[in-house]
């Protein structure tokens, strides 16, 4: 399901992304926009089906902030892609796709674990682990 929420998000991205650079803005900000687009489309697909999960605030703040950081260092190395490699906007933002898709993953996937899913509390009848095997 994160593939498929990612192909979404891809589709926003890239259609947006080549819209604003036919606009004129630079491909850096261009990214910028589309990407922040493309994430809070992913947000919804990722805590809802992708890792089933309803994270509170902190998933909130957790998964925007790392998408606010990664936004930024792609946005910059495809600028350096257009600007230092002499690529084609379009090209370059398509280059830029394996780095972040392998580092959102892991990103995400680690979010959603560690702060959106509550610990299940242990039973009554199960003794804790420390105490097994203990005289009562």
């Amino acid at each position: 399901m994160f593939l498929a929420g990612t192909l979404v998000g891809l589709a926003v991205d890239l259609s947006l992304y080549a819209i604003l650079v036919s606009l004129g803005l630079i491909p850096a900000l261009a990214n910028a926009l589309s990407s922040a687009t493309a994430v809070v489309v992913m947000y919804f697909v990722s805590s809802r089906y992708a890792f089933k999960s309803r994270g509170g605030p902190l998933t909130v703040v957790l998964f925007f902030g790392w998408y606010a950081l990664a936004i930024v260092g792609v946005s910059a190395l495809i600028q350096w892609g257009v600007d230092g490699l002499g690529l084609q906007f379009f090209i370059a933002k398509l280059l830029s796709l394996p780095i972040s898709f392998t580092a959102n993953f892991f990103a995400v996937r680690a979010i959603f674990h560690f702060s959106g899913r509550p610990h299940a509390p242990v039973a009554e009848s199960e003794p804790a682990a420390d105490t097994v095997g203990l005289p009562e």
